[in-house]
């Protein structure tokens, strides 16, 4: 019998989490994971801002039966056809929603990104994937979520990250008219392309990124610059993997 091939959402929500072509897209990113990341068939894997599956149904083919996925979002449609699509043939892929403020998505929440405890036990995931998370954070946020991956990854768990990094080469190619954000509102490390909404693309300076993850517990083993600063990439987005240091304990935010 031929195993159950996983679903694809409806087009007006999968569009709602990046454009392309939905399965090549996820598949493309697992494929970058495998590659860059040591993500192996089972491991243990969280998804943080899951969507509306696009990781999901890629590793639907890759994990094996040891494999197992856990995945959260905030926006309540995505989660809830990801429950009712995925999880009935594929059980050990399981999906939440995740009580957290956001202006546009989940306004009823009290609870800030930047307090918000990761609601799986210390220890407990392989590999942990946010792709186009911390592209709308501020850096209380963003430290918060990257202390709450280190502690839920086992000692030596790898991760990636995506990122618009900005650099010296970045700023040139802005400057030069060849990046698609220009990001001119600058607050500190990070800058925005939209006053009006600020968190809409957020970019951080590429050396209080690696910094951070330093202070939180990792090491840094490979990057990747996506083309959105104008550049040759198979990747939008610029990619961080990284590695939770063993030996390391969570460290706290700040």
């Amino acid at each position: 019998m031929q195993p159950p091939r996983a679903p694809q959402p409806p087009h007006d929500l999968a569009i709602q989490f990046g454009g392309g072509d939905f399965r090549k897209v996820g598949k493309d990113l697992v494929s970058l994971c495998v590659a860059h990341g040591g993500l192996r068939p089972d491991a243990a894997v969280l998804d943080v801002g899951c969507g509306a599956g696009r990781i999901a149904v890629a590793l639907c083919d890759y994990l094996d039966a040891s494999g197992r996925y856990e995945g959260f979002d905030i926006y309540p449609p995505g989660v809830e056809w990801c429950q009712r699509a995925i999880t009935p043939l594929f059980p050990r892929f399981r999906f939440q929603l995740a009580d957290v403020y956001n202006r546009l998505y989940y306004p009823l929440s009290s609870v800030r990104a930047s307090e918000f405890v990761f609601p799986y036990p210390d220890d407990s995931f392989d590999f942990a994937v946010l792709n186009s998370v911390f592209t709308h954070m501020r850096p209380a946020d963003v430290e918060n979520y990257l202390k709450q991956v280190h502690r839920v990854l086992r000692p030596g768990g790898g991760c990636l990250i995506t990122f618009f990094l900005l650099n010296e080469q970045t700023r040139e190619r802005i400057a030069a008219g060849a990046a698609k954000w220009r990001f001119e509102h600058a607050f500190g490390v990070f800058h925005t392309h939209s006053l009006e909404d600020p968190e809409e693309v957020v970019a951080y300076d590429e050396a209080f990124i690696r910094k951070l993850f330093a202070q939180k517990g990792f090491d840094i083993s490979r990057q990747i610059y996506g083309n959105w600063r104008g550049i040759r990439s198979g990747t939008h987005q610029d990619m961080v993997f990284a590695v939770r240091r063993p030996g390391t304990s969570s460290p706290e935010a700040g």
